[in-house]
Parts: structure tokens; C-alpha cells; sequence
């Protein structure tokens, strides 16, 4: 089944990983090859589909894609249903210099498990990749990146062959940096700061970053993805974290209801974002005022944010309305 993503990696190179394993099926053996190990012509073709399903997911008639969907990927999906997509995930952000990253092909004989593994190495966080896998001999997955205004964005496609001819089983689409930084070097920044007392703000931020940009749907996933998992889960998140939101932020007299908080890049730096709920307001001072309150509190709270982000980005939402009120205050983060 497709899951269309956008939420916002440079993987090693993979060598062929071949496993012999019992599933609840049965036995099965696979094989992966990725990149150069892939025969020039069949690594031709696979890109090939791959790069005509995308460009056409992001010109002028995103509809057409669907024409390149396998049987079963076109179950629950119409040509309609891409074009609203497109609009909604790309219309905004003009995607730009669309570049494969890795082709990944897999042979297996038996009956197919749920996915499949290809390694190098294990043992490191970034030493392997898991990818689904249906019942065919052959098929491939590509992974591509794509530039955004202020992010990198990542597409996954799952290719199988069907009536002699490569065809998209299913994709997704994920934010894959913010600003320049990728899901590596952000879960790097993230233990930094969590080895540091006092930076738990930080590190939470940063690794809800690395994950999200260590996402490549529910059909790849990526090795760090688990070592940042198991990063976030060491880390003590702060009071006014913790549970989901809405969060409620008290400071005296003041009650906050914050609906969002998280990282977000704009001009190549990297900032906190919240968006809070207010009363209705008459003239947008009022809700400045409200916006500068709730600053305040947040400097007070989480003053570790200065080390890491460049600003913050404050939005009011008016209760039982549409409207939206923002405020910006830049700062100095320390070198």
C-alpha cells in the first residue's frame, strides 16, 4: 500500500548481501545488489521508470503517473487523487535538480518475507538498509533527492515487473534535511547536546529532526533510524514536552496552549517554531503582545536553545477562527 509523506542521507555504499533464513512462510534466499553492482542496462530501465514517474508527479499533469503504477498500486489511488497530491505536496515548494541517490535490486527464491536487509556492515548505525519485498523473483527500490527553498526532499519508489516492464509498486515522499543538515549529522548535533547538562531541549529538537529526515516511508528504512530511536528514548525530555500536544505552558497568571513546537529551516538556518492558540483579537497587536508573552516564557524555560537555533517563530492561531499572527526574533546561537 502507498503512503504519500511529507514530513522534512547519504547511505554508504551497499555491497552485495545474500541471507539464507527460515520466515513463517518458509525458507527463502535473497540477494541485493546496489549502484555499479547492477547490470548497465537493468539499472538503465529501473532508473528510467523511476525518474519518468517523478518528473511527471512534478510537471504540468501529475495525473499521468498513475499510468506507471502497478495493478496492485493502483488499488484506492485515481488520477485525481495524485493531481490534488502534487498540488498539496509540491505546488508550494517547486522541487529542483531531481537526482537518484541509490538503486537497490533484489532477487529472491522462495517465498518472500516482508523485507529484506542489504548490508556492508552491520554493526553500524549506517551499515545497512531494509527494504519490502512481495512475492516476485526480482524487484528494485530507488531512492532520489530533490532540492527544496529551504530543504532537501527525499522520494522512495518500489519497483516490480509486471507484463515485461518495470512498473511503481508504491512511493513516498519525506523531507530529507533541514537546511544542509541531514539525518546524520542532526543525530550527531543531538547526542552533542544531550551529553551536555541542562541541553535537553536541544536534543529532543534534534533528534525529532534526524528522525523525521531519516524517513523513507513504511516500504525503506534506513539503519540510523534505529540508532536515533534509541538515542530520543536516553534522552529525559523536558516537563512542558512530554505526552502530546496540545501542550499546556503555565507561567503565573499566563496559560499557554501551544498546538506545535518543532524545528524548522528558512534561509538556511535552522529555527524552533510554535504555534499557540489565543482568543479572537481586534487589532493584531493584541495578539504581538500575546506572541511576546509566550517568548518570553519559552527563553526562560529553554534557554539552551541559543546554542543550537538561529531564531524563533511564533504563530498565533485564533480560537474558533482561521486567522494567523506571526512573530520573529532572531538570534546569536554561541560557536
Amino acid at each position: 500500500m502507498r503512503r504519500f509523506l511529507l514530513s522534512v542521507f547519504v547511505l554508504l555504499g551497499l555491497g552485495l548481501f545474500a541471507c539464507s533464513k527460515q520466515s513463517v512462510s518458509g525458507v527463502f534466499t535473497s540477494s541485493c545488489l546496489q549502484d555499479a553492482e547492477i547490470g548497465t542496462d537493468k539499472k538503465a530501465e529501473i532508473d528510467g521508470v523511476a525518474l519518468r514517474f517523478v518528473n511527471t508527479l512534478l510537471g504540468p499533469k501529475p495525473g499521468d503517473a498513475f499510468d506507471l503504477f502497478t495493478m496492485g498500486g493502483k488499488i484506492g489511488v485515481k488520477p485525481e487523487r495524485l493531481t490534488l497530491l502534487a498540488k498539496e505536496m509540491f505546488g508550494a515548494f517547486a522541487p529542483k535538480n531531481l537526482a537518484i541517490q541509490h538503486t537497490y535490486l533484489v532477487h529472491i527464491t522462495g517465498e518472500a518475507p516482508k523485507s529484506v536487509i542489504c548490508a556492508t556492515d552491520l554493526t553500524k548505525p549506517d551499515g545497512w538498509v531494509s527494504l519490502a519485498t512481495t512475492n516476485v523473483a526480482e524487484q528494485a527500490h530507488v531512492l532520489m533527492l530533490a532540492d527544496l527553498r529551504n530543504n532537501k526532499i527525499a522520494f522512495e519508489l518500489w519497483l516490480v515487473p509486471e507484463q515485461n516492464q518495470w512498473m511503481v509498486n508504491a512511493f513516498s515522499v519525506n523531507v530529507a534535511t533541514f537546511a544542509d543538515l541531514d539525518s546524520v549529522r542532526l543525530f550527531e548535533m543531538a547526542r552533542e547536546q544531550h551529553a551536555k547538562p541542562g541541553h535537553e531541549f536541544n536534543a529532543v529538537m534534534l533528534g525529532v529532526a534526524a528522525r523525521e529526515t531519516s524517513s523513507r516511508g513504511s516500504n525503506c528504512q534506513l539503519s540510523i533510524a534505529n540508532a536515533i530511536t534509541e538515542e530520543l528514548a536516553k534522552i529525559s525530555v523536558p516537563n512542558g514536552l512530554r505526552g502530546s500536544p496540545p501542550f499546556t505552558w503555565n507561567d503565573g497568571d499566563e496559560i499557554f496552549k501551544v498546538l506545535k513546537i518543532g524545528p524548522l529551516a528558512v534561509a538556511g538556518k535552522l529555527n524552533v517554531i510554535m504555534v499557540h492558540e489565543i482568543s479572537p483579537w481586534q487589532k493584531d497587536s493584541e495578539a504581538e503582545v500575546q506572541n511576546r508573552k509566550l517568548l518570553s516564557y519559552f527563553k526562560r524555560q529553554y534557554p539552551d536553545y541559543s546554542g543550537i537555533f538561529s531564531g524563533l517563530i511564533v504563530q498565533a492561531k485564533e480560537r474558533g477562527g482561521k486567522r494567523l499572527f506571526g512573530t520573529v526574533e532572531e538570534v546569536n546561537p554561541k560557536k
